[in-house]
């Protein structure tokens, strides 16, 4: 409350900007000169790039795990059907039954066909507890036959 707001005190974007600034010194003799030539080539270049819609630039870059596509879903859930590739060096981790659970219910509460079957359970009167509703819920679910449910 005595220093006021953080913007005003923080030095990270401060200290960015004059690491950038410094890189663009190209001359010691006359830093302030390379720095207006080079900051004015920056800019420059940037407006540039931003109507090469041609050539590969920063602004038009594709994302660094695209794939070219979505996959497409065979009759599964669309979560698992999203543009990607795997990153190098992954490797393999099994999930203990508690945190299966919890991965299959997140998966199930975020996917978009299962967001008529969770307003039509919502409605159900029942315990309130979120970790026994949860376990309500895909038992629920099995009992209704959505095949997608099954681990």
């Amino acid at each position: 409350m005595i220093a006021g707001p953080i913007q005003y005190r923080w030095m990270y974007p401060v200290e960015k900007w004059l690491y950038f600034l410094k890189s663009l010194v190209g001359n010691s003799a006359c830093p302030e000169g390379s720095i207006a030539e080079g900051y004015l080539a920056t800019e420059c270049l940037t407006l540039c790039s931003r109507y090469l819609h041609t050539m590969e630039t920063k602004f038009n870059l594709l994302e660094r795990n695209y794939d070219g596509g979505v996959i497409e879903s065979d009759g599964g859930l669309t979560i698992f059907s999203q543009p990607g590739k795997e990153l190098r060096d992954g490797k393999l981790d099994k999930l203990n039954p508690h945190e299966l659970e919890k991965a299959h219910i997140y998966i199930l509460k975020n996917c978009d066909e299962i967001q008529p079957f969770l307003e039509e359970f919502s409605e159900i009167p029942g315990d309130t507890s979120q970790k026994h509703s949860d376990r309500e819920f895909i038992s629920w679910l099995k009992e209704k036959g959505c095949r997608i449910v099954q681990m």
